[in-house]
């Protein structure tokens, strides 16, 4: 399945709602003599569902996500829709975040610097080295001049 495929699936079909009753057939039902209007029922709870998710609503439902062991309600199964909807499109967001770090990092380029840059970079390190030990230095001499211990005299 491509990424566009995963981002956008279709609309249940009737077949696909019909489908999935039968898949479920196993599940004891709860008492109902209407087959006729349970079905409707089941149609209008399941409209506008992907097919992506209830394919993996009828899964999550035979592996008792629902926490009992009957045959879904329309409400139920609809609910169930949803939430396995909610975790593709998760899936789809997620996979889609990776493929823009991984374009982003392959669009960086390694920065290559030429040796005039590299040895100016040495000379101002250099120069902070000096600068800081000077310092370091002063700051000692102000420590011992007031009495205070220093860093290499508090080490001892």
């Amino acid at each position: 399945m491509t990424p566009a495929e995963r981002a956008i699936p279709r609309p249940v079909t009737e077949q696909d709602v019909l489908g999935a009753i039968v898949a479920l057939g196993s599940l004891p039902k709860r008492g109902s003599d209407q087959a006729e209007i349970d079905l409707v029922a089941y149609r209008v709870a399941l409209d506008g569902v992907a097919s992506t998710a209830l394919a993996d609503a009828v899964r999550n439902i035979l592996r008792g996500e629902l926490g009992h062991a009957f045959f879904p309600s329309p409400p139920e199964f609809r609910m169930a829709c949803d939430r396995a909807d909610a975790v593709r499109q998760a899936d789809v967001a997620k996979q889609a975040e990776r493929d823009r770090r991984a374009r982003d990092q392959a669009a960086l380029k390694p920065v290559v610097r030429t040796e005039a840059e590299k040895q100016r970079a040495r000379e101002i390190y250099e120069r902070f080295i000096q600068s800081h030990a000077a310092w370091k230095l002063e700051e000692q001499k102000l420590a011992f001049r007031s009495g205070m211990p220093t860093e290499e005299g508090s080490r001892r």
